[in-house]
């Protein structure tokens, strides 16, 4: 049984991204993949992950790469976090997501500001600039 920790920001796991960051194993929570980014260093995806309030960055494990090449997995992907593990990688939190069930696609959930910033100021979409 995994509705639990199912309560929050649409179908999204309220409050998991501290959680996650904090180190704490947390079964079956349910994020939304805002970004992602494919690196240089062999075939390895970057990407970021919301519970609709949060943002946390993180690496997909190269056994998931098939999810991205093929297009299950993409922007606005709403999946299952199966397993994981949080890694501190130059003074941030860094989640690889070792397995996920991707179990629908929408757009970008509430309105998710990245781990550990103060609020809004910091939105995860680029902003244009302002005009002076």
């Amino acid at each position: 049984r995994t509705g639990g920790e199912m309560t929050g920001v649409g179908p999204l796991t309220a409050g998991c991204i501290p959680r996650i960051a904090a180190q704490e194993t947390l079964a079956d929570a349910v994020v939304q993949v805002l970004r992602i980014k494919q690196i240089r260093e062999g075939m390895r995806y970057k990407l970021d992950i919301s519970d609709g309030e949060s943002v946390l960055s993180g690496m997909l494990g190269t056994q998931n790469n098939e999810l991205v090449q093929n297009g299950t997995l993409k922007e606005g992907s709403i999946i299952v976090l199966k397993s994981y593990v949080c890694n501190q990688v130059n003074q941030r939190m860094i989640v690889i997501i070792l397995t996920c069930e991707v179990k629908d696609h929408a757009a970008t959930i509430g309105n998710p500001v990245p781990h550990g910033s103060a609020g809004p100021a910091n939105p995860v979409q680029p902003q244009p600039p302002a005009a002076p």
